[in-house]
């Protein structure tokens, strides 16, 4: 197909293809750089429950993705139990 033979909805199409390609390849190139920052980071839901744990999180927490996945963020600080937690987000 050359250009001569695209219509302007193709055209559309393709410029949309593009640019989910590179909005993809953006958030690829996000996630990868996230989970593999030497800082933890964790994602904590307003109920109180983990997101997202990222290796420096398990690292530091001694822990493993899954255990920390099916908690709350009172496994790593004591002084915020699930309820005060959602307090906060109110």
């Amino acid at each position: 197909m050359n250009t001569d033979d695209l219509q302007r909805s193709d055209i559309v199409s393709l410029a949309r293809d593009g640019v989910r390609q590179r909005d993809l390849d953006e958030l690829e190139f996000m996630r990868f750089s996230v989970e593999h920052a030497a800082a933890a980071i964790v994602w904590i839901q307003p109920n109180g429950r983990f997101r997202y744990v990222n290796e420096a999180a398990c690292a530091l927490y001694g822990a493993e993705r899954t255990e920390l996945l099916a908690s709350d963020v009172s496994m790593i600080d004591t002084q915020y139990s699930p309820e005060r937690w959602i307090s906060l987000w109110q």
